[in-house]
């Protein structure tokens, strides 16, 4: 079986770290794990002294980011678990204050 591409590729060359959201099916459109993904990569790059610059990119070329990822949210909600939901469209909100 074929494992599936990851949805953040990273890299650095010569101090710029480029970032590419992959997920075309999706228009790359944002999940958690992705999101996860890329602030775990800026907090690293954020105190590297490899890492002058970040690009951030889209893969394909249908869309750079469609935003937060509405299915996911939808799915959500529909198998009872409202409470997580605005977190899959929302990564960044948190219902637990």
């Amino acid at each position: 079986m074929a494992q599936a591409e990851p949805s953040v590729l990273s890299s650095i060359d010569n101090g710029i770290a480029t970032v590419t959201l992959n997920r075309t099916k999706a228009l790359n459109s944002l999940n958690q794990d992705m999101v996860d993904i890329l602030l775990r990569l800026y907090r690293n790059w954020q105190h590297s002294s490899d890492v002058h610059a970040v690009v951030v990119k889209g893969a394909g070329g249908k869309a750079f980011c469609a935003g937060g990822d509405v299915r996911a949210t939808v799915q959500q909600i529909m198998k009872g678990e409202r409470e997580e939901a605005p977190r899959s469209l929302f990564p960044w909100h948190s219902t637990k204050d």
